[in-house]
């Protein structure tokens, strides 16, 4: 068993911001994992992952690639 399976996913990367009212502020975390995953909590609660990033296709690529040439 290697250290990352041990060990799961590590945050490379985080950001909080604050907002909502002074008197009961609300905070988001959001972390950059080692896994390429994007996660959030709100006020400290449960993590839950961003969904995942659209890829591009081929008939997108040829499409942006034509816009591109135009």
């Amino acid at each position: 068993m290697n250290a990352k399976t041990k060990m799961g996913r590590k945050i490379i990367q985080i950001a909080t911001a604050m907002g909502g009212n002074p008197g009961d502020p609300d905070m988001v975390t959001v972390a950059l994992c080692d896994d390429g995953t994007v996660w959030r909590s709100w006020n400290g609660d449960k993590w839950n992952p961003f969904p995942a990033i659209p890829q591009p296709t081929p008939h997108t690529t040829r499409q942006a690639t034509a816009q591109q040439a135009a």
